[in-house]
């Protein structure tokens, strides 16, 4: 039987991320870091990626930073840039 004991929240650790997660979550921040204001960042899956799994990591790590971000999809690639605070004029009266 395994030894059971009462330890206060406190003392229970955090559970940490694995390496792999670590290393290509950093790779997304420094992705984000590239891009101002007047540019965007685009990437392409590689070989077993998706476009899906590339906007989720993409929006993780946005978040993480605080950064508002839009993300498109055109095909396979994903592009992305930083939200401005205006929005577009619908056309017409």
């Amino acid at each position: 039987m395994p030894k059971f004991e009462v330890v206060p929240t406190s003392e229970v650790p955090r559970p940490k991320p694995a390496g792999r997660q670590v290393t290509v979550h950093t790779e997304y921040i420094d992705y984000l870091g590239q891009i101002g204001r007047s540019k965007a960042g685009k990437l392409t899956p590689s070989v077993g990626e998706t476009s899906q799994a590339l906007r989720r990591r993409l929006g993780a790590a946005a978040k993480h930073v605080g950064k508002e971000i839009v993300v498109k999809r055109n095909g396979k690639d994903v592009y992305f840039w930083a939200k401005s605070g205006q929005r577009r004029k619908a056309n017409g009266s």
